[in-house]
């Protein structure tokens, strides 16, 4: 590792002698906050007649994913447990049951646009989205769970009003 911050410093080559480009990591350079510089190319290019007028610099850097994944995965995780208090309220009262369930299902929507800000753009799912996806499915899923309690609840309220034998 070479550290976090980044300093590439290019010098024209009729000014220096050799190669004309020397990579250097710097201490006051900037800042790039949870990346880690693994590597650095650079490389002098020539034309067709054989001058060098161009340079190529290629910093490869990694990213730490483990913040990250914590500050998305901590928040998921919690909602999914609140989604379990729904489960102690009276299983036929769906307004309330489903009010706690839609609320969540609500954040859990708006924490994804948040996350989704964050991430590159790319043509797939990344890990973290999938993992929001999932926990948005669980919450749909157990509003439709207690939606299903709710008509059992009603059919047995039904045969208890009209059964007359």
């Amino acid at each position: 590792m070479f550290g976090r911050a980044l300093n590439i410093e290019l010098e024209h080559p009729t000014l220096v002698m050799g190669e004309g480009c020397k990579n250097t990591i710097a201490r006051d350079a900037d800042w790039i906050g949870d990346y880690d510089i693994t590597a650095m190319l650079c490389m002098r290019v020539k034309n067709k007649a054989g001058i060098a007028n161009q340079y190529i610099t290629t910093v490869f850097v990694c990213r730490d994913p483990f913040p990250f994944t914590m500050n998305v995965m901590l928040p998921v995780f919690t909602t999914l447990l609140l989604s379990m208090t729904a489960y102690w309220v009276d299983p036929c009262n769906l307004a309330d049951r489903l009010s706690v369930t839609l609320t969540l299902l609500l954040t859990q929507a708006a924490f994804m646009v948040v996350v989704k800000d964050q991430l590159p753009s790319v043509p797939y799912l990344t890990p973290i989205e999938k993992v929001i996806v999932l926990s948005l499915s669980m919450l749909f899923m157990q509003a439709v769970f207690f939606t299903r309690v709710r008509m059992k609840c009603l059919r047995q309220y039904e045969d208890r009003w009209f059964n007359f034998g």
